[in-house]
This record gives structure tokens, C-alpha cells and sequence, in this order.
């Protein structure tokens, strides 16, 4: 036995369902059947019931559960403990989008004033590579973009909301091909065959772009495929094409109409934690000026 098998029969007991807890775990449903019934065989005791539909804890459940979350709590607080005593204590960042860097330009210096001796390891790249290097314990936590409450930890949380609009030229306006009253679905329709300028594939703005133009079946040259959004903004204002903008990088100086969206297409900037981090002082203190810095409107 090891923590990691407590944990399995722990997963179980809050999913009721050995489906769910293997997904959680990211192990396969089958070998955590295994390992639960060999348990039980070990034990001669069934941990689980199933009623209807689900798995319940016996007795024997119970007791067991109680013990295994005594036991990580232990764990965890040696841990903490020896975090808070080490001289190489860092932590590690992954970073997906621009709106999480710009940030971090505010916060790190902040932190570094707080807790000079704490290293800090900052990581770019995508949300799914960023996901598998949370899973490994390579990274601490991870500051992405989403569209969707999708949390393959279960520790996501929402840091800031906004809607998304459809960004046309000024110009399109006033050869009467739209009218600021329209919804970015509607200018959508009649603009078919004007470009598109894209956030790059696999962002959450390019999914919803590319949900959007496939439910009205909206096709267009794709002008070109940048992350930037005040340069995406800059290219609608010069005529260049459309494109889809959050709402913290709406620039009212330059000629562009922002059309809301019907389907009320919203971005997410969330953070996501290791699974089972331990949160000693350098943590609580990073966590708390992210949380405090995350309502301005940093660009993407």
C-alpha cells in the first residue's frame, strides 16, 4: 500500500462511480477495478455497495476512508512543512496566453519583494501542453485561456469573464453592408466572403471563431492567424478584414464597429492547480496578488 492507492479509494468514494474516479486519476477504469478488488480481497471485506446505480460506502468503507485521509493529511503536512524549511524552494508557472504574462509583469516583482528567497520558473506554451506538465508535478499552476468550464483536475478556477464581439472596419459601415444595431451573427451573414483575421489554432478565441463561422456557415479567406489582439484590432481598423475580439481589447480610438455576439460567446482567464497542491506561505502569497491583479485589463 502507498498514498497514491489511498487516493484511488478515496477518488472512488467522492465519485461513487469507478468510471469518473479513473478519469480523475488518469488511470485506466479497468486497472483501478483491479486494484479495488484486490483490496477488498486482502481486507475480506467489500468496501463498496452498489445501489442503485452507484457506489457506497460500508462500514468498512468508511473506517478505511477516514484512515486514508488521516494518513495524507500527514503527508501532506510533512511536506509543508519541509517546503517551508528548504533553501531551494521554488515555484513553477505555466503561462498559455498574453493576458496571463502581462499578469505576471505586475505580480512577479510584487512577490519578489515579499519572498526573495523563492525561485520562480516561468513556462510558456499551449493549454495542452501546459495540462500534461500539471499532471507530472512539473508545474505548480498554470494562468490559460478557455471557453469552456472543462477542469481535468478539478482545481480550475475562473480569474476573469468577458464577452467576445465581432470587430468589422468602420468602413463596412458606411457602404451600408452593416449597421451598428446588428448582432455579429447577423453583419456575419452579409459579409460573406469579406476575411477573417484568426487567433492561431488550438486558442480558446480560435474555437470559438471557428464554432460560430460552422453554426451560421460563415466561409472566408483567413487573412492571416495571429494572438495578438491590439495588432487584430489594428488590421480591422486599417480594412484589412474581421476579426473576434474580447472585450478588454476594445480600442474606441480607432474606426472599428464591435458587434456583440447573439450566441453570447464568452473567454475565460483561469488558473489551474497541481492536483493535490500543497499551499505553504510563497503559495498563498503569489495566489493572492494573481487573485488581486486579475480584474484589470491586461491585452491579449
Amino acid at each position: 500500500m502507498n498514498v497514491q492507492q489511498l487516493e484511488y479509494i478515496i477518488e472512488i468514494a467522492k465519485e461513487k462511480n469507478i468510471t469518473r474516479a479513473a478519469k480523475n486519476l488518469f488511470i485506466s477504469q479497468s486497472n483501478l477495478s483491479q486494484y479495488l478488488a484486490k483490496l477488498e480481497n486482502e481486507l475480506d471485506v467489500p468496501l463498496f455497495i452498489r445501489r442503485r446505480n452507484e457506489l457506497v460506502l460500508t462500514d468498512a468503507g468508511r473506517e478505511y476512508v477516514d484512515a486514508a485521509k488521516k494518513v495524507i493529511g500527514i503527508k501532506e503536512n510533512l511536506y509543508s512543512r519541509i517546503a517551508e524549511v528548504s533553501k531551494n524552494r521554488h515555484i513553477a508557472l505555466g503561462v498559455s496566453s498574453q493576458w496571463g504574462m502581462n499578469l505576471l509583469s505586475d505580480v512577479l516583482p510584487r512577490f519578489r519583494t515579499l519572498m526573495p528567497g523563492i525561485l520562480l520558473d516561468i513556462s510558456e506554451g499551449s493549454t495542452e501542453k501546459l495540462i500534461p506538465q500539471l499532471n507530472e508535478g512539473l508545474l505548480d499552476f498554470a494562468l490559460i485561456s478557455t471557453h469552456e468550464f472543462s477542469d481535468p483536475l478539478n482545481h480550475l478556477e475562473i480569474l476573469k469573464e468577458e464577452a467576445v464581439y465581432l470587430a468589422v472596419p468602420a468602413s463596412y459601415a458606411e457602404s451600408s453592408q452593416i449597421s451598428p444595431d446588428m448582432s455579429g451573427e447577423e453583419a456575419l451573414c452579409n459579409l460573406t466572403g469579406c476575411g477573417l483575421i484568426l487567433s492561431q489554432k488550438r486558442t480558446a478565441l480560435r474555437e470559438i471563431s471557428d464554432e460560430i463561422c460552422s453554426k451560421y456557415h460563415f466561409t472566408a479567406d483567413t487573412v492571416c492567424e495571429i494572438n495578438s489582439m491590439p495588432l487584430t484590432v489594428k488590421l480591422v481598423a486599417n480594412g484589412m478584414g474581421m476579426g473576434f475580439v474580447p472585450q478588454s481589447c476594445i480600442n474606441h480610438e480607432l474606426p472599428v464597429i464591435y458587434l456583440p455576439l447573439s450566441s453570447n460567446a464568452r473567454r475565460y482567464q483561469a488558473i489551474i492547480y497541481r492536483n493535490q497542491m500543497i499551499l505553504h506561505s510563497a503559495e498563498q502569497t503569489i495566489l493572492k496578488l494573481i487573485h488581486d491583479n486579475s480584474q484589470n485589463n491586461y491585452d491579449m
